[in-house]
């Protein structure tokens, strides 16, 4: 399979379960990037673009969702093109000039998303603990000499963006609380994704990082953890959450939640979906569960 990348987004359009063989396989450029597409046996197919905010790099986002775009494929019969962005900074653009259906993002974009597309929540993950919410973690080498929040004053601290809830904003309110102003007292660095700035922790070219709590095991075959030392863990923020735009059409929304409902850790097949998606499911989800995310950025003055 040939991708292509063209103003830093890939589409990948995701084949149903059958195709009919002996065509030739077309590809064609999109205006935002490239789509692999493959004819089907039925030839009305509706076509829904689906993206995710790029929390990890492009290959492991590729192993992990891949497995839960197809499924979302061959349950709804949607011909479903997955919208890959590279980087946080991409994303909000991409969902624009791509028109997708569907996204599935963290908290403060979704908050942000809300707020200029007029998105609306269709359901939001729980973790394999059964929790629909995840906490921070700030994560430092164990030969920093850092031993608590406190001792980062002055210190090199890696996130992979201020629209992250979890690897920003959770901590951030943190150092608030601890009379530490994270844009006055720490130097910033910004990252590509959060593989980055545990991977920067730990060759010590920055003196800690701001990262989401289940991050580290996904990172634990490229290095080793017992190098990695967490300082601080934050309060839970609600989980990330699928959700569609004022343009999406309603009956596809609607088709899309429910088979993300239908996800059960205990169907096997099920299960091989979530275990890569590093998730045990789905519950439904309202506006009103990211009010919380609107205090802290107005605390933080952090813009939405």
């Amino acid at each position: 399979m040939i991708y292509r990348i063209l103003s830093f987004t890939v589409i990948y359009s995701i084949p149903m379960r059958k195709f009919l063989a002996g065509l030739i396989i077309p590809f064609f450029i999109m205006i935002a990037g490239c789509s692999h597409q493959i004819p089907t046996e039925k030839s009305e197919v509706k076509k829904v673009k689906i993206s995710i905010l790029p929390i990890y790099s492009l290959p492991l986002m590729t192993q992990r969702f891949i497995p839960l775009i197809n499924y979302l494929s061959e349950t709804t019969g949607y011909k479903i093109e997955y919208v890959s962005t590279l980087s946080y900074e991409t994303y909000l653009v991409t969902l624009e000039s791509v028109k997708v259906d569907i996204g599935y993002q963290n908290p403060f974009i979704y908050v942000i998303l809300a707020k200029t597309k007029r998105a609306w929540p269709l359901v939001k993950a729980i973790d394999f603990n059964g929790y629909s919410g995840s906490r921070g973690i700030i994560i430092t080498h164990i030969s920093s000499g850092i031993k608590n929040i406190l001792n980062l004053r002055g210190k090199k601290v890696m996130v992979n963006s201020r629209k992250d809830e979890c690897g920003y904003i959770a901590q951030a309110s943190l150092c608030m609380q601890n009379g530490l102003n994270p844009e006055k007292d720490l130097i910033v660095i910004l990252a590509r994704n959060q593989d980055e700035v545990i991977s920067k922790v730990y060759q010590q070219k920055v003196d800690a990082g701001f990262v989401r709590e289940d991050i580290l095991s996904a990172v634990k075959d490229k290095m080793d953890l017992k190098k990695i030392k967490i300082i601080a863990y934050t309060e839970s923020f609600p989980n990330w959450c699928f959700a569609a735009f004022s343009h999406t059409n309603r009956d596809v929304a609607e088709k899309i939640k429910q088979a993300l409902l239908k996800l059960n850790k205990n169907n096997p097949d099920h299960y091989k979906i979530l275990e890569k998606a590093k998730i045990s499911g789905f519950v439904e989800a309202s506006d009103i569960d990211y009010e919380i995310i609107r205090e802290k950025a107005k605390m933080l003055k952090v813009p939405f």
